[in-house]
């Protein structure tokens, strides 16, 4: 019986080991780097859902369908996933090149990171974009409430600009 927890024993140190040994050679991990331009924007309500990423060059998108929705908003008057568009496209060096020169050339990574409606218990939508540009990250939610504060036109601005690309009706 001694043996046996031994063998037990060995088997898991040599377990252990294997799972920590280091990767292959010539075996690459992707990690994404700091550098590498990236821009999300998120927005969803009861009625609307709109998620805008890129990375690179790629573009990928989703939002809510009206039509879709109209077609059971008797019965279920929000969203759901089956009322969602999704699209992919790769944008162009000079789409990308126009939007990290709108990004820089504006206040965004001046913007405080709540813009908008900031009382406590007042109700808001939210939506948030997030830039990871040159090396720097920056999210930035924009509250709104009927009457509140206006969106801050650099945020404004790259919203609009973001929609285009993405081929959305704002």
């Amino acid at each position: 019986m001694e043996k046996f927890r031994y063998l037990i024993l060995l088997f898991l140190i040599l377990m252990l080991v294997a799972g920590c040994a280091p990767a292959q050679k010539g075996t690459p991990i992707k990690t994404e780097s700091s550098n590498d331009f990236y821009v999300k924007y998120y927005y969803s309500s009861k009625v609307d859902h709109i998620v805008i990423e890129i990375k690179n060059n790629k573009l990928n998108s989703s939002s809510v369908n009206e039509n879709k929705l109209d077609a059971h908003w008797d019965q279920n008057p929000s969203w759901t996933k089956e009322d969602l568009d999704t699209n992919e496209k790769n944008l162009t060096t000079n789409e990308v090149g126009k939007l990290k020169n709108l990004i820089k050339n504006s206040d965004f990574f001046k913007l405080n990171d709540i813009e908008g409606v900031k009382k406590k218990g007042q109700k808001y939508e939210a939506s948030t974009l997030t830039v990871n540009l040159d090396g720097k990250t920056k999210t930035v939610e924009y509250r709104y409430n009927t009457g509140g504060p206006e969106m801050p036109k650099s945020l404004d601005s790259i919203l609009n600009m973001l929609y285009n690309l993405a081929e959305l009706g704002q």
